[in-house]
C-alpha cells in the first residue's frame, strides 16, 4: 500500500509538473510573441517615419524632428585671424551675431518659379569652395561642372538645411552707432529691409517668400540675409550589401570663406545626428576628397567620423592605383 502511495503521489507530481511547465511555455511564447510582435511593431513605425521623410514629397522639415533650438547658432566672430571668446557678459551684446536655418527639400523648392536663384547660389557658392579640388583630383574622371552640380541639387531626393545671416540688421546698428540713422522709423518698408523683426519665425522664413513667386522680393530677402551655409543630405540605402539598411548621405556642406571656423559645421553636422537619432537611422555617410585636408580633418577629428566598410581603400591590392577619395561614416548610437 505503502508503495502504491508513493507511486500515486509521484504520478501526481508529475502531472502537476508537467501541467505547470506547459503554463511556463505557453507564458514564455505568449512574451516571446509580445515581444516579437512589439519589436515589429516598433521596426514597422520606424521604417513608416524613414519612408515618409526618405520620400521628399511630404513637405517633410527637418525641425519636425529635431528639437527647434537648432534653428539659430550663435558665432564667434573672428578678429585677425583669432577668435573673440563670447561669454555670459558680452553675449546679450551679440545677441544678434547668429546664423539662422531653414529646412526644405529640392521636390518643394521647385514649385516656385523663384527656385533658380537659390539652385544657382548653392552651385556658385560650391564652386567657390571646391572647384579647384574637384580640377586637381579629376574626381571620378569629371573634374568640375556647374550643369552637373546643378542637376545634384534639383534632384527630387535632394534635402537642404540653409544657413543665412542678417546683414541689414548689422547695417542698422552701424548707422546708429555712426548718428547717420535717416530710417524712418514709421516706414513699413525700411523696417522689413532692415530686419527689425527677425527674431519672429513669420518674419525669418525664406520659404513664405519664395511662396510668393516673386523674384523681387526673393532677391530684396537674400540681400538683407545673406545665405552663408547650407547643407545637402539625403536618406538612402547603405552600399552593398548592406542596401536594406537606410542611411543619412551627406553630400555637401559648404560654408562661405567669411564664416569657416566659427563652429557652424560642428552645428550642422549635430543637427544630421539629432534627425537620425529621432527617426532611427543608424549611420551617416560622406565622401571626401582626399586632397580637402581641411575636410578630412574636420569629419575625422572634429567630428569623429571614420573609414566606412565600402571605402575604396578597403580593397586596394598592389596593383591597385590609390583612389583620389575616401567613404567615411559616423556611427549613431540609437
Amino acid at each position: 500500500m505503502e508503495i502504491l502511495e508513493n507511486d500515486i503521489k509521484e504520478n501526481k507530481n508529475e502531472e502537476l509538473k508537467k501541467t505547470t511547465n506547459k503554463k511556463i511555455d505557453k507564458n514564455s511564447e505568449k512574451i516571446k510573441k509580445d515581444k516579437k510582435e512589439s519589436t515589429n511593431s516598433e521596426i514597422n513605425k520606424n521604417y513608416g517615419i524613414i519612408k515618409i521623410v526618405r520620400g521628399c514629397q511630404n513637405g517633410d522639415n527637418i525641425f519636425d524632428f529635431i528639437n527647434v533650438e537648432y534653428k539659430k547658432k550663435y558665432i564667434i566672430k573672428k578678429i585677425n585671424n583669432t577668435s573673440e571668446i563670447i561669454n555670459e557678459t558680452n553675449l546679450e551684446q551679440k545677441k544678434n551675431e547668429y546664423i539662422f536655418f531653414e529646412s526644405i527639400n529640392s521636390y518643394e523648392l521647385k514649385k516656385y518659379k523663384t527656385s533658380d536663384i537659390i539652385f544657382n547660389m548653392l552651385v556658385d557658392i560650391t564652386k567657390n569652395n571646391m572647384e579647384n579640388l574637384y580640377n586637381e583630383s579629376n574626381f571620378l574622371n569629371k573634374g568640375w561642372s556647374n550643369l552637373k552640380k546643378k542637376k545634384e541639387f534639383m534632384s527630387n531626393k535632394c534635402k537642404l538645411i540653409l544657413g543665412f545671416k542678417n546683414v541689414a540688421r548689422n547695417e542698422k546698428k552701424n548707422m546708429t552707432k555712426s548718428g547717420k540713422n535717416d530710417i524712418n522709423p514709421n516706414s513699413e518698408q525700411d523696417e522689413n529691409c532692415l530686419g527689425n523683426n527677425i527674431d519672429k519665425e513669420s518674419d525669418i522664413n525664406f520659404i513664405n517668400v519664395l511662396k510668393s513667386n516673386n523674384p523681387e522680393k526673393v532677391e530684396e530677402y537674400l540681400k538683407n540675409n545673406k545665405l552663408v551655409c547650407f547643407v545637402h543630405y539625403r536618406i538612402i540605402p547603405d552600399y552593398y550589401p548592406y542596401e536594406q539598411n537606410i542611411i543619412c548621405y551627406l553630400y555637401e556642406i559648404q560654408i562661405i570663406p567669411d564664416f569657416k571656423g566659427m563652429g557652424i559645421g560642428s552645428h550642422l553636422i549635430y543637427m544630421l545626428e539629432c534627425l537620425c537619432k529621432s527617426i532611427k537611422i543608424n549611420k551617416i555617410l560622406c565622401t571626401v576628397l582626399k586632397n580637402n585636408t581641411n575636410a578630412v580633418a574636420f569629419y575625422k577629428k572634429k567630428c569623429l567620423f571614420e573609414m566606412d566598410e565600402n571605402s575604396p581603400d578597403n580593397f586596394n591590392t598592389d596593383n591597385s592605383k590609390p583612389c583620389e577619395y575616401e567613404i567615411l561614416k559616423k556611427e549613431i548610437i540609437l
